[in-house]
């Protein structure tokens, strides 16, 4: 779970009145550094608590494990629920969570969220996590870049990063990164979509027919990012009343128009027993925004080499 700028926080909402401690777990990365934190406090009324410090600026805060503990002395129920918040927006980590006396609730990294009893077992099995990223790659790290994939005019990068978490998604991020910047954008656009693939039942390359019926939900213009030469984040918000549906699978497609020359992304190798049609290239070129609420037929051509990296954060 990251936070990314010192406008996003996490927050402790109470429902109902009562003792409630919680305890967060978190590193602070910068380009040369590594800083492990903690954070403890307590709740006693119905209120917003934001459970860790703003980060300073250049800060990404990676938050490892919260904790949150009924700890009243009457047998009463908390009520709670933790969320993202990013300026006035808010992100839903979790439903709204019933805690009885000495019950918690705690999230641990890739493992999810989970309710334990006063024993210390799992009272509820998590039906609030999902994947954290990309299904087939690692971390988008310092020295990555070695493997580029450059943007050609008239195509669509499509690229399947997993299945959506089981909660409902307004709004995500995307972490990517540009090694050429273009020159003479006209537009650039990064997408959410929404449905199945159907390829063929050949997989062994590059070059597997692909068609698929896929329904835009959300996007994000990223025409002033790849003019630059950065690791890139982009917060993806959804259709007005359009959440991202639970245990969808999720594809993030890129499109761009420039005067000069395109933009070129960091790749990495994909694996089609990893995460299936990882990443499509059609000669359509689809627009994210002209697709916004529309469900569009996209065909193309499937690779399992090299394909633009990106990633989501839920």
């Amino acid at each position: 779970m990251l936070l990314l700028s010192n406008t996003e926080n996490l927050t402790l909402q109470t429902l109902t009145p009562g003792k409630v401690d919680f305890t967060v777990y978190y590193a602070d990365h910068t380009a040369d550094t590594f800083t492990l934190g903690a954070n403890t406090g307590t709740v006693s009324s119905i209120v917003h608590t934001h459970m860790v410090p703003i980060p300073n600026v250049a800060i990404t805060r990676q938050v490892r494990t919260v904790i949150v503990v009924n700890r009243d002395t009457t047998p009463t129920a908390q009520t709670v629920l933790v969320k993202k918040t990013v300026g006035t927006g808010n992100t839903f980590l979790t439903a709204n969570t019933s805690l009885g006396t000495g019950e918690s609730l705690e999230y641990l990294g890739e493992r999810g969220w989970k309710v334990l009893n006063r024993q210390g077992t799992v009272k509820v099995q998590s039906t609030l996590s999902g994947p954290v990223s990309s299904l087939a790659l690692g971390p988008l790290a310092a020295g990555m870049g070695t493997a580029t994939r450059p943007h050609l005019t008239g195509a669509t990068w499509g690229i399947y990063i997993g299945k959506s978490p089981r909660y409902p998604v307004s709004s995500f991020q995307v972490r990517w990164r540009t090694t050429v910047a273009a020159v003479g954008t006209t537009w650039a656009e990064i997408g959410v979509y929404v449905g199945n693939s159907r390829h063929s039942a050949n997989n062994a390359g590059a070059g597997v027919s692909v068609g698929m019926q896929l329904r835009c939900i959300g996007y994000a213009d990223v025409s002033a990012a790849v003019a630059t030469i950065a690791m890139q984040t982009t917060t993806i918000t959804m259709l007005t009343g359009v959440v991202l549906p639970p245990d969808e699978d999720v594809w993030i497609v890129f499109n761009s128009d420039f005067a000069t020359s395109g933009c070129t992304l960091s790749a990495s190798l994909h694996d089609d027993l990893l995460s299936g049609s990882v990443c499509f290239l059609t000669s359509l070129s689809r627009r994210p925004s002209e697709d916004l609420g529309q469900t569009v037929a996209l065909a193309g051509l499937t690779t399992f080499a090299a394909g633009p990296t990106f990633q989501a954060y839920w």
